[in-house]
């Protein structure tokens, strides 16, 4: 009789217990819309993160979250939730460093901060991005361009300036790089060492037949 007993005890947990776990989940995430990543390559250096949620009428937003190489999560950008009940699809454009498996997640923000840390399921993607210098930024001077970019692989590369019609400034010459971040300054001088007067210029890297152009205003030059 013991033993019936026992028996109709342990059957009544393996039951009951399970129901009680899912309730607690559902009371701790309740608002917590279920998010499957979708990750596939965005033009020749770009990756391109999508997801679909339904039931987001806590939800603030999504922090949209990289791997490092340390193990750490950054995030890289942030979504703003479009906050009811029907169903949204959501894009996000990202530029990783170098190439290879990334992987992303999804930080959950919910409207009330109430300290809960809620992350969508990873995924992964390998990328590799066509174009091998990307990042490529320049921050005027006073007496100089700073000129900044990443190469994903070691690569030789000649740096001219333009004008804004396209006719050369100024060859700073060929150039090799590793793979990194790097920078690099122009003295605002043309090929006959004379200061430039203000306007538009580019900054264009030739990389074979590839050329990355970027587009600098100095309208500002004193």
């Amino acid at each position: 009789m013991k033993k019936i007993l026992w028996l109709i005890a342990a059957l009544f947990l393996i039951i009951v217990l399970p129901i009680s776990i899912k309730t607690e989940y559902n009371l701790n995430f309740k608002t917590t819309p279920e998010i499957n990543l979708d990750i596939a390559a965005y033009g020749n250096s770009g990756v391109i993160v999508k997801w679909e949620t339904e039931d987001e009428c806590d939800i603030a937003g999504y922090e949209i979250q990289r791997l490092q190489r340390s193990a750490e999560y950054i995030t890289v950008g942030f979504v703003p939730a479009m906050g009811n009940n029907s169903t949204y699809r959501y894009t996000f454009v990202d530029q990783p460093h170098g190439r290879g498996i990334v992987r992303y997640r999804l930080k959950v923000i919910e409207k009330a901060a109430d300290n809960r840390q809620i992350f969508s399921r990873g995924a992964v993607f390998n990328y590799t991005p066509q174009a091998r210098l990307t990042d490529l930024q320049t921050n005027p001077l006073e007496n100089g361009l700073e000129i900044e970019f990443y190469a994903s692989e070691p690569l030789e590369a000649t740096v001219k300036i333009l004008s804004s019609s396209g006719e050369p400034i100024r060859n700073l010459g060929k150039i090799a790089f590793t793979n990194g971040h790097h920078k690099m300054s122009w003295d605002l001088h043309n090929a006959s060492k004379k200061r430039i007067a203000p306007g538009v210029y580019f900054v264009q890297f030739e990389i074979g037949d590839e050329n990355i152009t970027s587009e600098v205003d100095l309208l500002q030059l004193h």
